[in-house]
């Protein structure tokens, strides 16, 4: 119930304000994720939601802990790994994150998400030749991903010059 009144919060936030940050509600969800944890310890989604909603409040340690959490839980869930690399990138935790993404990628080979997130950390991190490769793997698993062909394109730019 407390799991579903924190989602009930955060859908009203991106619903209702069209991506204005709304702190008010998205405290209410934490309180309601936390509720939620309170009842039951191993309630991995609470975890991830928790972690989403922590993000977006600008508290990124604590998302990242939340969504190691959610992947001690489900180590095998690639929409987990791909969330924590992210924390990890957002937060300049580059090695972190390539790790994670490595992980997702030895666990699930043809999930183009993880070749593209790997990509980016490389593209940060000024390593142009190996974001390139990873992304032109994660296209050829996904060949629609208009973003991906942008950075590729700016990517190429900076090896040419």
């Amino acid at each position: 119930m407390h799991n579903n009144l924190g989602k009930a919060y955060i859908h009203k936030i991106t619903s209702k304000t069209f991506g204005v940050k709304n702190d008010k509600w998205l405290r209410e969800a934490v309180k309601e994720f936390k509720n939620s944890l309170r009842i039951n310890s191993k309630f991995a989604d609470a975890y991830l939601s928790l972690g989403d909603a922590y993000f977006k409040l600008g508290m990124n340690n604590e998302g990242i802990t939340q969504f190691k959490k959610y992947v001690s839980l489900r180590p095998n869930d690639i929409k987990g790994l791909n969330l924590l690399g992210n924390a990890y990138r957002e937060v300049g935790r580059y090695e972190d994150a390539r790790k994670v993404f490595n992980k997702a990628i030895n666990k699930a080979p043809k999930d183009a998400l993880a070749y593209a997130n790997l990509g980016t950390v490389y593209y940060y991190q000024g390593l142009q030749e190996a974001a390139l490769a990873q992304w032109k793997t994660s296209l050829k698993l996904d060949p629609y991903q208009p973003l991906l062909k942008e950075r590729m394109e700016t990517a190429f730019k900076k090896l040419s010059q």
